[in-house]
């Protein structure tokens, strides 16, 4: 193959005094991109600092924060590319991008999925860091740790860390159980046909305001929930603390105290029984302990 070498090494070195006489351009753009930068990070914290004074939702401040700083950012590299590209025109730039729009919005699909979620998820201020939620299409529960724009972060009750794509909350629903401050917990409790309802439920009650993590306001109640076959079954209802840790323990000292309350008072708490009769025909008919 023929070629002259003396026209490659022109070549070079036209580009070489190209970029010689356009670096002072580019040292230039660089500087003015790393001042923008400089500014993104101060002014983000600022406006993060503002908004948590002045609203206590911590999402809003950090939706100002991150756009405030990606906002500097894009806008300190069109200015970092007018100065080292003269010919550029920020108009040439949304016409390529113009162009390769369904290209980009194909591949980065679950990206902007996620990164709008997110947004949304901080602009409404539908969970915080700390609360305890349950994804139900999941099956996962647990507290809330991080809260970023592609994915929310749980740590399980088994302390094991779950990442969550931002799409899957947003288009899910989310059981978040520390929106209160307090919750309410249920046990039903069945006691025999014999025993009276009136002082059964009296001394469920009692025993329920002697537990320690019982709130007093909502008093806890106790409601008839049904005439079952071997027994009538009440219904204890009590409010804790919404946090699960609480409503846990709460609950297991309050179904403990019960079953000693009601054994010291001699009220039964029955359990099923069948009955089998057999007859000549060797047909069995089985009854329930009340006779149904």
């Amino acid at each position: 193959m023929d070629f002259d070498l003396s026209v490659i090494l022109s070549q070079m070195q036209e580009t070489l005094v190209e970029f010689v006489n356009r670096l002072p351009a580019l040292l230039f753009a660089v500087l003015v991109f790393a001042l923008f930068f400089w500014m993104a990070g101060r002014l983000s914290r600022w406006a993060r600092s503002f908004v948590s004074d002045h609203n206590r939702s911590t999402n809003a401040a950090t939706v100002i924060a991150l756009v405030t700083r990606w906002g500097i950012i894009v806008l300190g590299s069109l200015v970092a590319l007018s100065v080292a590209l003269p010919s550029f025109r920020a108009g040439d730039l949304i016409q390529v991008l113009g162009i390769g729009s369904v290209a980009i919005g194909f591949a980065f699909r679950d990206i902007f999925q996620n990164f709008l979620a997110g947004l949304i998820i901080l602009v409404t201020d539908a969970f915080h860091i700390g609360d305890q939620i349950i994804v139900e299409s999941e099956d996962l529960e647990g507290t809330v740790t991080d809260i970023q724009t592609r994915a929310t972060t749980i740590v399980t009750y088994d302390d094991r860390q779950i990442i969550i794509p931002n799409a899957t909350l947003f288009t899910n629903a989310v059981t978040i159980n520390t929106a209160s401050e307090k919750r309410r917990s249920e046990q039903v409790v069945g006691i025999s046909y014999d025993s009276d309802i009136d002082t059964a439920s009296a001394l469920i009650q009692e025993a329920m305001g002697q537990i320690e993590g019982v709130l007093s306001e909502p008093a806890p109640d106790v409601v008839v929930d049904e005439l079952a076959d071997s027994s009538v079954n009440l219904k204890a209802r009590w409010w804790t603390d919404a946090r699960r840790s609480n409503v846990i323990s709460t609950k297991s000292a309050v179904v403990r105290k019960i079953k000693y309350t009601l054994d010291e008072h001699g009220i039964e708490i029955p359990f099923p029984v069948r009955t089998l009769h057999i007859r000549d025909n060797m047909e069995v008919v089985t009854s329930t302990a009340d006779g149904r």
